[in-house]
């Protein structure tokens, strides 16, 4: 009995033998063992095990001519799941498994679901497949730049990476399974609908930021958020650029993972993949949000066009819990202030700023008042009195904020000093440990480095924006 009414199989699996032979010593092969965990996560998110999946386990094809049975089987199935590698690519028979399916579904885009064993030339993706994304079960290896593929030769306990694309693809298959059943049953969906859901459009990613950017849209898909792109781009600088652009037509914010490399490049002269999204962003005028994390140095990054990137803007330096939980404060705002304010006041605020920084902190500190009782430095006064009002801010403050813009390196680093010494006094932790790059921004890089230091960089401004990513920084 299948899952979805009025089919003989849920899953029709389509792959390549050689990807499933055994390696020595190994009892199962790599796509036996992704289809069995495969199989058990999708029984615990539907709640119920019978999920069934059409699985050549026998290597039949290589000694029958069961073209008609193989065609057959893949008519019945409600979705079709392959595996895509180099073997696959030169199968024959997983080529006419695939355009069998393609040719009895108008819905193919929805149905079916790739699992990337390895790397594939964008130029030999099978057209019959149309532009689904797919689950990559490979990485770049950060010091060789070569593919590796996940698993091999079988899944251990702590590979995160496996286990996480996975867990991504049984949910998305549970979910259009049960859609699937809903509409043959005449069940109301009790979800939202994709397309009421506030949505964000999460910037493709060079290989190394593929981890974080699976972390960054698995954490927005569980808050309700809808991630675009949901599909794969052709691989022309025009039509991507078209297909990009529609669907920023649909999103409320751009989110972009800022890394060492500026990505591939559409065309023999054009831009490097990461510039174009940002430059194609920006002309649309929606919200930006650039992270990247405290351990990229951008003086170390050789391609000046990237080294610009890191540096400019509006680029948030945090770790990456952080960036993620801002995204998601800052697109459910209409909801989140609706609550009421705790009866114990606003939260506080001490924007910390030397003397020559004292104008930017005053006209910060107004456009910050409607979020915060926002605290500057004393002015004037005994020494003593000027050190106490600081220890007594540093202490109570709920969030600690300083400017670095005219002031100089040394003044930073002995603000930090002081906050470092006293926070044992501390009840908690702040909500934000920030630092405000400035006008007139002749410091480029803070002068000091703290994973929990969240890094803004305004030297073009202290506008609305800012203020924007501060509140939604004291939020999370």
């Amino acid at each position: 009995m299948t899952f979805v009414p009025g089919f003989e199989h849920d899953i029709f699996l389509s792959y390549a033998h050689l990807d499933d032979e055994k390696f020595v010593g190994i009892e199962h092969g790599w796509v036996s063992t992704l289809v069995a965990n495969l199989a058990t996560l999708l029984g615990q998110k539907l709640g119920r095990s019978d999920a069934c999946f059409w699985f050549d386990r026998h290597s039949l094809r290589g000694h029958h001519d069961i073209s008609g049975n193989i065609d057959a089987q893949v008519h019945s199935a409600a979705l079709l799941l392959t595996v895509l590698s180099p073997a696959a690519l030169e199968s024959e028979w997983c080529r006419r498994e695939r355009a069998a399916f393609a040719a009895t579904r108008r819905d193919t885009q929805r149905r079916v679901f790739i699992i990337e064993r390895d790397l594939i030339d964008q130029s030999a993706y099978p057209a019959e497949l149309g532009n689904r994304p797919a689950y990559r079960f490979w990485a770049r290896d950060l010091e060789t730049r070569r593919a590796r593929t996940f698993a091999v030769p079988m899944p251990t306990t702590d590979e995160r990476d496996y286990w996480r694309r996975l867990e991504d693809l049984a949910r998305d298959i549970a979910e259009e399974l049960r859609a699937l059943r809903n509409a043959a049953l005449g069940t109301a969906e009790t979800a939202v609908p994709r397309n009421a859901r506030p949505a964000v459009h999460l910037a493709e990613v060079t290989d190394d930021l593929e981890s974080a950017r699976d972390e960054v849209r698995r954490f927005l898909d569980q808050a309700g958020i809808l991630v675009r792109p949901q599909q794969v781009y052709p691989n022309d600088a025009a039509g991507y650029s078209a297909m990009l652009t529609r669907d920023l037509a649909g999103s409320g914010a751009f989110v972009q993972l800022l890394g060492t490399f500026p990505g591939r490049r559409l065309g023999a002269t054009g831009d490097g993949l990461v510039r174009l999204q940002l430059d194609i962003a920006r002309r649309h005028g929606l919200p930006i949000l650039q992270w990247r994390s405290p351990e990229v140095d951008p003086s170390a990054v050789s391609d000046a066009q990237q080294q610009e990137l890191l540096r400019a803007g509006h680029v948030m330096t945090m770790p990456l819990p952080r960036f993620k939980q801002l995204i998601v404060d800052q697109m459910l705002r209409p909801t989140s202030a609706a609550k009421p304010r705790p009866m114990d006041g606003p939260p506080t605020l001490f924007l910390n700023a030397d003397g020559p920084d004292r104008p930017a902190a005053e006209a910060l500190s107004e456009q910050l008042s409607d979020a915060a009782m926002v605290v500057l430095p004393l002015e004037g006064g005994e020494p003593s009195e000027r050190r106490a009002f600081l220890e007594e801010n540093l202490i109570g403050c709920d969030s600690l904020v300083l400017l670095y813009g005219a002031t100089k390196p040394g003044w930073i680093v002995a603000q930090l000093q002081v906050f470092s010494k006293l926070s044992p006094r501390r009840g908690s932790a702040p909500r934000l440990l920030g630092l405000v790059k400035a006008p007139p921004g002749a410091n480029a890089d803070p002068p000091v480095r703290r994973s929990d230091l969240v890094v803004f960089d305004a030297r073009n401004g202290l506008d609305r924006r800012l203020v924007d990513q501060l509140i939604a920084a004291m939020a999370a």
